[in-house]
């Protein structure tokens, strides 16, 4: 019993860092085009994509060589802590 409740959390957890890494992609792709930035969609994913990254964005503007950089580090740091997270559920699993 206690075996199928882990495995089931275990599940729900790999299930919603998938739903996070799909829900950033489509995040940056709907960023390449201006005339969707600003819509009701748009605003959605970031509103809940933007919580996640917000940590990453405060942890990289301690770095001075990272403050003017032109890309968005903070997003390829999250989802590649997704992927990390991703890869150590698959293991326990």
């Amino acid at each position: 019993m206690l075996r199928t409740i882990n495995l089931l959390a275990l599940n729900t957890a790999s299930s919603m860092l998938a739903i996070f890494e799909y829900l950033l992609m489509f995040r940056a792709i709907m960023s390449w085009f201006p005339q969707i930035q600003g819509s009701r969609l748009y605003d959605f994913i970031c509103g809940i994509t933007e919580p996640l990254l917000m940590p990453f964005r405060k942890l990289l503007q301690n770095v001075d060589a990272l403050r003017g950089f032109p890309i968005d580090i903070s997003f390829m740091l999250a989802f590649m802590t997704i992927i990390f997270l991703e890869i150590l559920l698959q293991g326990m699993i």
